[in-house]
């Protein structure tokens, strides 16, 4: 059942972490193989900036054209023959998208430009959405804050909260 179109929208979808509804409404003059650019047409409201194809994408994109994987698909049967294939019966297939946008923010990417690259309009939804709190990520913000301190004199301990209370009250 997972048959070269279906393998090559995965890997669109996969690689690009665009709708699926873009993917379906591509044509053939939207991609430049070349030049390694996608112009995916509008969905949801949202609004489709070029995809520079880096390598995954370009080889995706490379088999999708190859095997001539365009048009419409139902989603449907999308859905049940890639899990037919093995893909988890719990995981959506769109979520494959939030993987995408996950992986970028794992990877340092600015949730501006993770919004941008979903399409979305306001980059609150993907923070709801896609780019949630990673512990990998607060990880990371530690890292960054280390060592800011380096070369400060050492503040004297001034003792617990309770006598410095105290002390305070005497005077």
């Amino acid at each position: 059942p997972w048959n070269a179109k279906t393998r090559a929208r995965v890997r669109v979808l996969g690689s690009t972490g665009k709708r699926p509804v873009e993917v379906r409404r591509a044509v053939r003059g939207d991609v430049n193989l070349e030049q390694r650019v996608w112009v995916p047409r509008d969905a949801k409201g949202g609004f489709c900036p070029v995809v520079y194809l880096n390598g995954d994408q370009l080889a995706a994109w490379k088999l999708f054209v190859s095997v001539g994987a365009w048009g419409s698909y139902n989603q449907g049967a999308f859905a049940r023959t890639i899990r037919a294939a093995g893909w988890p019966r719990d995981v959506r297939p769109y979520q494959a998208r939030h993987s995408t946008w996950i992986t970028a923010s794992e990877r340092g990417a600015d949730l501006e430009d993770i919004a941008v690259g979903a399409g979305h309009r306001d980059p609150r939804m993907t923070r709801r959405m896609y780019v949630p709190v990673l512990n990998s990520r607060l990880q990371r913000l530690g890292e960054l804050l280390d060592g800011r301190f380096q070369g400060w004199p050492v503040v004297p301990q001034l003792g617990t909260p309770k006598t410095i209370q105290k002390s305070r009250l005497k005077k």
